[in-house]
């Protein structure tokens, strides 16, 4: 080969190929015209077209896309995200917007495809399967809709979403029992969604439950449950009119920075006056901030702009408790359940103000409504004890709140709350056996082992003054203090040592003194240690 021919070779071989550069090239974007739109979204939309015609990297399409999808025009934004995914093809959330995309248009193939791509990259991530198991369901293809969903729940066996899409699928498999189960604990994982509920009622149903089908068919058609998606989270902060503003207001929220939340959501009520969201959202970064009468100020405009709206109303009544104004926070939580009784934080919250009020009865009503729908809830099984206690049924709060402390062994509060209701019960000998048991399970929980020192120097089936001594004085050990003090008082007065009693109860006095403290109780203990008197009076109250 002469020297000329493969001089030739070579430029060929270094010439770039003209296929290769094609594949290069960005996809053209049909960029629309925006002189006619809102001033801050055509500042927006036109900086990030700017950016990208004078530098067309991945981080610039994917802004670009993500800007144009949020106001819903799918065209460019479908040709911007094409292009990050190309320049960028390991990051998932471009082809996860896409399947977004093509999902709200109905392009259901394309949408499938596109949420397996996201999947591929991050198999770890709950949205992508989500997507994909709504997406497979609605082509038709059950089997692929159960594995997406069943990965879901492996993944995050809580997630609502996920059961109930396998409940979907069994529904549509007609096989109702299944179906019925599963969607019963979608429901219990998030009780208010429409969604469940509905489709719960045509799996009752086919069961022939027909009562509770109509019940639960009354809501209306199904909405979608949600469940939480950072992606789509990110996107809607980009938006730059209300709903953006909100979304950053809640995303401000969740962070912790409650002032600047506060600033966004403002915006968006000054923009929009009547966006009950904004107001229900402002109200609670006022509330996180500590500004309660802003906080309710913001509540009361939300239930102005929505009154129908079940939630605000019921944070209001909340609030309200908080401030000391029970008898108006009663009246809002109860006006909530009966726009929606599907809420459970309101009607637990509406228990325990009942509780506090003396209504012992219909707090008890609104707990075992609320352990229906949640029997694994701890927090409810302690109240409903109380509750119990409130209306006279001493045993039967002993019963409930086993249940607690089996449930949770490492609080005390249910213990101490189990050994009073057996108390009140009669039960002495029972309650010295739950406090000898929560002591050795927690040694230095001192609310505990003076419980305990109280009930052996005072109650008449399970005195022990030795015992209770021997408590007390390695309480005292850690240091004087007025309940240190009374302890081993008590402890030493069942044991007939009334002059030492004496006198630790009246370092207890002096310590209460000054302190500031009301001494004419203590005093009165003084009085009848002096008087050769141990005491015998048991832990009475309930509170």
């Amino acid at each position: 080969m002469s020297r000329a021919a493969v001089a030739l070779l070579a430029l060929v071989l270094a010439a770039p190929s003209p296929v290769r550069a094609q594949e290069q090239a960005p996809e053209p974007v049909p960029f629309p015209d925006t002189s006619q739109m809102d001033p801050a979204v055509r500042q927006q939309l036109d900086a990030a077209r700017k950016r990208v015609e004078s530098e067309p990297t991945a981080a610039a399409f994917a802004d670009c896309g993500r800007a144009f999808l949020v106001y819903e025009l799918v065209t460019p934004a479908a040709a911007c995200l094409r292009n990050a995914q190309r320049l960028a093809p390991q990051d998932p959330r471009w082809p996860y917007y896409l399947g977004t995309l093509h999902a709200n248009r109905g392009e259901l193939d394309a949408a499938a495809a596109a949420f397996r791509q996201a999947r591929a990259l991050v198999p770890e991530e709950l949205p992508p399967l989500l997507r994909l198991g709504a997406v497979e369901l609605q082509r038709g293809d059950l089997a692929a809709a159960r594995e997406a969903y069943s990965a879901a729940r492996r993944l995050a066996p809580q997630e609502a979403a996920a059961v109930y899409g396998l409940g979907l699928v069994a529904l549509q498999q007609e096989d109702a029992a299944t179906a019925a189960g599963l969607l019963e604990e979608a429901q219990r994982l998030q009780p208010n969604a429409k969604g469940v509920r509905f489709s719960l009622g045509m799996a009752l149903r086919k069961l022939g439950r027909i009562d509770e089908a109509k019940r639960l068919l009354a809501d209306g058609a199904p909405e979608p449950v949600t469940f939480p998606d950072p992606w789509m989270t990110e996107l809607a902060q980009l938006d730059a009119l209300v709903p953006g503003h909100v979304a950053r207001g809640t995303q401000l929220i969740a962070a912790g920075r409650f002032a600047e939340a506060e600033e966004e959501l403002l915006k968006a009520v000054a923009a929009d006056p009547k966006h009950p969201t904004a107001w229900q959202m402002l109200a609670l970064a006022r509330q996180r901030r500590g500004d309660l009468d802003g906080a309710r100020q913001a509540y009361e405009r939300a239930i102005e702009a929505q009154p129908k709206a079940a939630v605000p109303q019921g944070n209001l009544g909340t609030l309200l408790v908080r401030q000391g104004k029970t008898e108006e926070g009663i009246h809002w939580m109860e006006k909530a359940l009966e726009l929606n009784p599907q809420l459970p934080e309101v009607r637990f919250n509406l228990a325990v103000a009942l509780l506090e009020r003396g209504d012992g009865a219909r707090a008890l009503q609104l707990l075992d409504a609320a352990l229906l729908a949640a029997p694994q809830d701890v927090e409810a099984q302690h109240y409903r004890g109380m509750a119990l206690i409130a209306v006279g049924r001493a045993a039967e709060a002993a019963a409930a709140f086993r249940q607690v402390v089996t449930a949770a062994p490492g609080a005390a509060a249910p213990r101490l709350a189990e050994a009073r209701a057996l108390l009140l019960a009669g039960q002495e000998a029972a309650a010295r056996q739950r406090l000898e048991e929560a002591h050795a399970a927690l040694p230095s929980d001192e609310p505990t082992t003076l419980e305990l020192v109280q009930l052996l120097s005072t109650a008449a089936a399970a005195r022990d003054g030795a015992r209770a001594l021997q408590l007390a004085e390695g309480l005292l050990a850690g240091g004087s203090t007025v309940p240190r003090e009374q302890a081993i008082a008590m402890a030493l007065a069942e044991l007939g040592k009334f002059d030492e009693a004496a006198a630790h109860q009246g370092k207890a006095i002096d310590l209460a003194r000054a302190a500031g403290t009301d001494v004419s109780p203590l005093q009165e203990r003084l009085r009848a240690y002096q008087s050769h008197a141990p005491l015998r009076t048991p832990w009475r109250s309930p509170s």
